[in-house]
């Protein structure tokens, strides 16, 4: 599944600020144990998955910079605001207590032990992608490490801004 990696500043930036994969330490990405595929079409991503999927929660705004001199070179940023942090946990919250329940009520000693029992492998594994981003979004900003949408949100609050500087796409 091809998935997107938005680079976020916590500033905005100017034109000589945008980050290609010459900066982007390709070994960055690898670390992760992701595939690598290149720079992606920032306007697309943005409008794909923080205004149609995430619409409630990443207020987006695009940011243009006019050139007096070349207005057909206008320099175009995003501008990602936090909003209703509480109702996006809200529902993390429930999937994990779900999925929490379930592993519980299915778990004895004997089927932990049990390297074989392929159902509490797959519940193991439900429980540890709870917390994880349901369509394989990554953001990396200054502070510095991947994180999942649920991970920013637990360290966001709401009003917090952030500026995207690019995205790179990936397999997940």
């Amino acid at each position: 599944m091809h998935s997107t990696i938005f680079i976020l500043s916590d500033n905005p930036i100017s034109e000589n600020e945008v980050i290609d994969d010459d900066y982007f330490s390709l070994s960055q990405i690898e670390r992760r144990g992701y595939d690598y595929c290149g720079v992606t079409d920032l306007e697309y991503e943005v409008r794909d998955y923080l205004s149609r999927f995430y619409a409630e929660f990443f207020k987006t705004e695009i940011m243009k910079t006019d050139y007096d001199d070349y207005p057909e070179d206008d320099f175009v940023q995003y501008k990602m605001t936090i909003t209703n942090r509480e109702k996006y946990m809200k529902s993390v919250y429930k999937e994990y207590r779900k999925a929490l329940n379930e592993f519980s009520n299915a778990l004895t000693l004997e089927r932990l032990l049990d390297s074989e029992d392929r159902d509490i492998s797959y519940l193991l594994y439900k429980l540890q992608c709870v917390m994880d981003d349901r369509f394989a979004i990554q953001f990396y900003s200054d502070y510095g490490d991947f994180e999942s949408p649920e991970q920013l949100m637990r360290r966001s609050k709401d009003g917090d801004v952030y500026y995207i500087i690019a995205a790179f796409d990936y397999h997940s």
